[in-house]
């Protein structure tokens, strides 16, 4: 997750560079322009003059007005493509905040998915401990207490394990573990058995 962010962010941040620097270029092209277009608007005020005196003619005025119009019309078109690559970088730009957000919420939402697991898992480990402790104190019940005590029993292929199970003793898959519960009189109207 972490290398997928990173490589989002480098994409993001490349693409904003590159259109800062496309930017650049665009504001550069219009400082050029609108110098040309202040060229041609000194140059298109002495035609004039010169045309009223009879010193040049009309269709060399003409040809004036028709190149600065169309170099007014391509330093429009300059600012549409500044205007555009402005949109764009802020579009980026969000995009990188709306992805580092993401992943500060995708993080928040993995740490509290773990910490629900460890709450989970320290709980299941509470309930076996309690199981173990009981299964212990049965097991080591020395005829003078109370407390019940237990033995087990494996059978494996329908055919009792020859040695008495104990609680280390492993469980294979298919094999069925048998718990009893004994008092202090082991008689076997007192003995109860589970399976």
């Amino acid at each position: 997750k972490a290398k997928a962010f990173q490589e989002q962010k480098v994409l993001l941040e490349e693409g904003i560079s590159g259109r800062l620097k496309e930017q650049e270029t665009y504001n550069e092209r219009l400082k050029s322009q609108a110098n040309l277009v202040a060229q041609l608007a000194d140059e298109l005020k002495q035609t004039r003059e010169l045309q009223k005196q009879g010193l040049t003619t009309t269709a060399r005025l003409n040809d004036l007005i028709r190149e600065e119009l169309r170099q007014q019309s391509d330093v429009i078109q300059t600012r549409i493509l500044v205007q555009q690559v402005a949109v764009a970088i802020s579009t980026d730009r969000q995009s990188l905040a709306l992805l580092a957000n993401a992943r500060r919420v995708a993080i928040a939402e993995d740490i509290r998915a773990t910490q629900d697991r460890i709450t989970q898992l320290q709980k299941q480990i509470e309930g076996e401990k309690a199981v173990i402790n009981e299964t212990s104190s049965g097991l080591t019940g020395n005829g003078t207490s109370q407390e019940p005590s237990y033995e087990y029993e494996i059978l494996r292929a329908n055919e009792a394990v020859p040695l008495m199970a104990e609680v280390t003793d492993p469980v294979l898959p298919g094999d069925t573990l048998i718990v009893r519960r004994r008092t202090l009189d082991l008689s076997p109207e007192k003995t109860s058995a589970t399976k």
